[in-house]
């Protein structure tokens, strides 16, 4: 409301300052007067000239000023209602925010209240003091001032960009555009790049995981053949007797067939002489059985 006094007041103003409807100053202390009648204007005009066309150009210059500052006068109301009509408008929206914060406000409330005794709160002191600990609130000031040296440093970082792009030239647009279009030839090439080698990658992932189970795979072979290649040594005379699988097995059966020999020597010499199996290495690094 005070700014709408003081737009009306303005007309006024306006007028002594533009010079209007100050007709007759002397003394009246600089303050204008009503209009004087137009019998008085003529008097005066007479008495000045017996000019009657000259006296006639007064009255019309009178009546031109008069006019301007009817339209000034005009001109005040009409601005003094825009401000009217702006504040009342903005009164109109400030009261339709301040309801509408209102509104919010008592929906939060609510939902509030339902959400802390839904949760088994009495009220809101009791929820204040459950969640609001000491060290809680210690915690939060604590990163509420590393937000702040944050947000610090990076308002002074975001001043010294703003700084060196106010200090940068401007580029011409048609050679911006020029850029513009062979970075986007470059992204495409390397999107096209990129595709190639993500094929590439699943095909390597493949061969990979193929070379891992025939790695597992070898490795169980392996562990089978090296008790072959083991048998296989022993059979080839790598063993602690360093004898030979076919000299062994011509080894057992000389045993036995000196165990049938001997039955019949001991009834030929009636208990005198009996066979013997020698092993002995021969000239070699093998054992050979001999009687």
């Amino acid at each position: 409301m005070t700014k709408l006094f003081s737009a009306a007041r303005k007309p006024a103003q306006r007028s002594a300052e533009r010079g209007y409807g100050n007709f007759d100053n002397q003394g009246t202390g600089g303050k204008a007067k009503a209009p004087m009648p137009l019998s008085a204007i003529l008097h005066r005009s007479n008495t000045k000239s017996p000019d009657a066309e000259t006296a006639l150009e007064q009255c019309e210059a009178l009546l031109q000023e008069l006019k301007l500052t009817i339209n000034a006068y005009h001109t005040d109301v009409a601005e003094a209602t825009q401000n009217l009509e702006r504040i009342r408008g903005e009164l109109s929206t400030a009261e339709t925010h301040g309801k509408e914060r209102a509104q919010q406000r008592s929906e939060k409330t609510t939902q509030l209240e339902a959400a802390y005794i839904k949760e088994g709160f009495a009220d809101l002191e009791d929820l204040q003091q459950a969640v609001c600990s000491e060290p809680e609130v210690a915690q939060w000031k604590t990163e509420i001032d590393t937000f702040y040296e944050q947000y610090a440093a990076y308002k002074q970082a975001a001043a010294g960009l703003e700084k060196d792009v106010t200090a940068t030239e401007p580029r011409d647009l048609d050679e911006l555009e020029t850029a513009v279009e062979a970075l986007r030839q470059r992204y495409d090439e390397i999107q096209a790049r990129l595709e190639v080698l993500n094929t590439e990658k699943a095909k390597l992932e493949e061969l990979h995981a193929q070379h891992t189970e025939l790695t597992k795979a070898l490795t169980v072979k392996t562990a089978e053949a090296q008790n072959w290649v083991t048998l296989a040594k022993d059979l080839c005379g790598s063993n602690p007797r360093k004898l030979q699988f076919d000299t062994w097995i011509l080894s057992a059966f000389l045993h036995e067939v000196t165990v049938f020999a001997n039955k019949r020597l001991e009834r030929m010499s009636e208990g005198r002489y009996r066979l013997a199996v020698s092993e002995e290495h021969g000239t070699g690094t093998h054992t050979e059985a001999s009687i």
